[in-house]
């Protein structure tokens, strides 16, 4: 990715919201890359725990903020993994897909 390329994504992540955590940034970018793959897998990558992995999830989901009745952009999908119900799987949604694909210029799991 060039300099340009790079200050162009985060103009894009800015117009979603200018106080984004790293850790939400780097959720989806992860998930993009890692589409359909569990969310321990990010958890070891990010270095973080259930609970702080689970609010990066949840911020690019449907609730960025519950409490605070914030919704989310709805980008990442979550839910159990049938063979292992432990375990959640991590999936763009439609939306998801069309922004990763408009940041990067290219489509997830590429």
């Amino acid at each position: 990715m060039t300099a340009f390329e790079f200050r162009n994504a985060l103009e894009a992540f800015a117009k979603i919201d200018t106080a984004m955590p790293m850790s939400a940034l780097q959720t989806l970018v992860w998930v993009g890359i890692n589409d359909g793959t569990h969310q321990h897998e990010l958890e070891e990558y990010l270095g973080t725990s259930n609970a702080t992995t689970s609010r990066a999830i949840a911020w690019w989901a449907d609730w960025k903020s519950f409490k605070d009745k914030v919704r989310g952009p709805g980008f990442i999908d979550s839910y159990p993994d049938p063979m292992n119900r432990r375990y959640r799987i991590l999936k763009l949604t439609t939306q998801g897909r069309a922004f990763f694909e408009e940041v990067f210029g290219r489509k997830p799991n590429e």
